[in-house]
C-alpha cells in the first residue's frame, strides 16, 4: 500500500469515528473458519481496537446450532442456556456502557438473533462498516402517520404480550391515530 492509500484509509475512519459520537461503537466481524478465533474490530469516538472473543469459528457455529434446534424443538430451558453461551462467546457484558450498537456480522455471526442476547443496548445491523457515515436521502412526504397494533386474529394466533401499550406509546410520541384490536383487523 502506497502512504496515500494509507491516508485516504485514515480520513475515513476518521469520518466514521466523528459519525459515531461518543455514545455509539461499530462491532466489525472478521471473517473466521474452523478453529480461527472470532474477531472484531471495535470502533468508538475514541479509539479503534482489534478484539479477540473466547470462542472459535467452528465453537460458535456449534452454539448458533444449539439455540436453532432449542427452538425447534421448544425447549425454553435451552434456548435460555443458548442465550446466555452466545452472550458469553461475544462477550456482550463489553458492550453495555454504549447507548447504540451498528454490528456489521460476518460468517455465523449473520445468524445471532441479537434481540434475545444479554446486551441491554440497542443494535442496528449493518450492512457494511461505513453505514454510520451515510446520509439519509429519503424524507417522508406524509404529514400524518396511522399506527396500528395488536390486531385481533381470532384462534389463529395469540395476543402478543404488551402489544397494544407499545402501539399506544408509539401512537402518543408520533401524536398519530391508533388502529388497536377489531380496528386493526381486516
Amino acid at each position: 500500500l502506497s502512504w496515500s492509500t494509507i491516508a485516504a484509509y485514515r480520513r475515513d475512519l476518521d469520518k466514521l469515528r466523528a459519525a459515531l459520537g461518543s455514545d455509539a461503537a461499530l462491532l466489525y466481524f472478521l471473517p473466521a473458519r474452523g478453529d480461527d478465533g472470532l474477531k472484531l474490530l471495535l470502533v468508538t469516538a475514541r479509539s479503534v481496537r482489534l478484539e479477540s472473543l473466547p470462542v472459535n469459528a467452528r465453537q460458535f457455529q456449534e452454539h448458533i446450532a444449539a439455540l436453532a434446534r432449542s427452538i425447534e424443538t421448544r425447549d425454553p430451558a435451552a434456548q435460555v442456556k443458548a442465550a446466555e453461551r452466545l452472550s458469553m462467546d461475544l462477550a456482550t457484558d463489553r458492550w453495555r456502557n454504549f447507548k447504540l450498537l451498528h454490528i456489521v456480522p460476518s460468517g455465523h455471526v449473520h445468524a445471532v438473533p441479537w434481540g434475545i442476547l444479554d446486551i441491554g443496548v440497542p443494535v442496528v445491523i449493518a450492512p457494511m462498516g461505513t453505514w454510520p457515515m451515510r446520509r439519509a436521502k429519503l424524507q417522508a412526504t406524509a404529514k400524518k402517520a396511522v399506527i396500528i397494533g395488536d390486531p385481533e386474529f381470532g384462534w389463529r394466533l395469540p395476543q402478543l404480550e404488551g402489544a397494544r401499550e407499545e402501539a399506544a406509546s408509539i401512537a402518543r410520541h408520533y401524536q398519530a391515530r391508533l388502529l388497536i384490536g377489531a380496528d386493526a383487523t381486516e
